[in-house]
């Protein structure tokens, strides 16, 4: 199976030359099983180039899991072509977000105001079901388990078990700790039991790196991480892989080499033998 990353940037697409090595569109990232299942999760702007290249494929049903619909994860859903496709069905899972069903949330991003055409245009089958936290279905070849993220309401984290591996997406997260310091792992431990105790183990973990730690102090309780804090949660749970994902628009590429630099370096420094991975826009990671 494999794992490739559409779209690794949050909150606001930031194409250019400055950010051309991490890459600039917002989430969205493709899993797909070893006999050729696709999972797709999040459809921020990397939906658009997914959306051209299964359109190329062929393939004729889907599923999509959305984490919550903050912008940067939804706004690529009118650019997907397989919507306009009659040929075509597609799965939607989400949580409920402040109220709003995921129907009611698309249906308002495709509101005049907002958009050119509404949903009517969409030629192909779509479903849209209802996920809460601690849930747990199948997809094919996907076993899929979620939990809350600490986040806004209704945002979800998942982990998908397929071919014998287990992956988590975390984007979208605020690992816990006393911000009177620098994270520690004591702390980290204390403040996110249930999430350490969810991703306990796992082989790949996509996280939340949205901060630098320099620059991390104003932005508490915010619902984003920063990248010690992501790397010393993932040694608490023993995760083999980390994956440093949803990037602050602001960070250009020199940025975050020595982001990720940093984040070798601490791990290095707690002697753990977790990998740490950024994630790069069209990267390709194989199990």
């Amino acid at each position: 199976m494999n794992i490739k990353f559409w779209g690794t940037r949050g909150s606001i697409a930031v194409p250019g030359k400055n950010t051309i090595k991490y890459g600039g569109n917002t989430p969205c990232v493709q899993l797909t099983s070893n006999s050729g299942e696709t999972l797709i999760i999040d459809a921020g702007t990397g939906i658009k180039a997914l959306g051209d290249n299964l359109i190329s494929l062929n393939p004729s049903k889907l599923n999509l899991l959305i984490t919550h619909s903050h912008w940067d994860h939804i706004q690529g859903l009118p650019f997907f072509k397989p919507f306009y496709n009659e040929h075509y069905e597609v799965n939607i899972y989400a949580s409920t977000n402040n109220g709003l069903d995921v129907n009611e949330i698309i249906t308002r991003q495709l509101a005049s105001a907002f958009f050119p055409v509404t949903e009517d245009i969409f030629k192909s089958k779509i479903n849209i079901k209802k996920v809460p936290a601690k849930d747990n279905f199948n997809l094919g070849d996907f076993s899929i388990y979620t939990i809350a993220a600490h986040h806004s309401k209704g945002t979800l984290s998942f982990k998908i078990k397929v071919d014998g591996k287990t992956i988590v997406y975390m984007t979208d997260n605020e690992i816990f700790y006393s911000y009177s310091k620098h994270p520690e792992i004591i702390s980290i431990k204390e403040k996110n039991k249930e999430l350490v105790d969810f991703v306990k183990d796992c082989d790949y973990l996509i996280h939340d790196c949205m901060y630098d730690v320099r620059n991390y102090a104003d932005k508490i309780g915010w619902g984003h991480s920063n990248n010690y804090s992501a790397a010393l949660f993932a040694i608490s749970a023993n995760v083999k892989n980390l994956v440093l994902f949803h990037y602050n628009p602001d960070y250009e590429d020199s940025e975050l080499d020595k982001i990720i630099n940093d984040t070798n370096s601490l791990i290095a420094s707690h002697n753990s033998n977790i990998k740490c991975i950024p994630a790069t826009e069209n990267k390709v990671i194989d199990l």
